[in-house]
């Protein structure tokens, strides 16, 4: 095995320059970054819970929307959409925790092109509430079926 001498900081070090040496050291960097990929995937995120609910503004429910879980980083966790109801369900289980809410408008109504239940429903919407760092609304997951209720007021 030879070797070849490297400046670095000021100090002189030698490094191998045997190929199987090398062969090794990117072996180990391969086995390293597939172990960090396959860490990050499949089930790590622990318990979840299926999450069905109802929004009301006031004391009526409020029949149009989306509602957005997101997490203590204000990373979405699900969406839902609301039906003419106020009833949600999100699709996918959210891993246990505490949540912000949001509640956004399905879509945003062009001018003259309204239709004057959906305009309407999205006037509900204050802005706070469509804001995941000012919405007052939480949500604590904490159960395999957890039904939320949750008030804009």
């Amino acid at each position: 095995m030879s070797s070849s001498k490297q400046m670095f900081a000021g100090r002189e070090f030698s490094m191998p320059t045997t190929s199987g040496t090398v062969i090794r050291i990117l072996g180990m960097i391969v086995l390293l970054g597939s172990f960090l990929i396959a860490s990050g995937c499949g089930d790590s995120e622990g318990p979840t819970g299926r999450v069905t609910g109802t929004l009301q503004t006031g004391s009526q429910p409020t029949p149009s929307g989306v509602v957005t879980l997101y997490d203590s980083q204000l990373v979405p966790a699900g969406t839902a959409t609301l039906g003419a109801d106020g009833q949600f369900e999100f699709e996918a289980p959210i891993p246990f925790g505490t949540y912000t809410a949001t509640l956004m408008p399905v879509s945003d109504v062009p001018a003259g092109d309204e239709d004057p239940q959906l305009a309407q429903a999205n006037a509900m919407i204050p802005q706070r509430f469509r804001d995941p760092s000012a919405s007052p609304l939480q949500v604590v997951i904490d159960e395999d079926e957890e039904k939320v209720e949750l008030k804009m007021e």
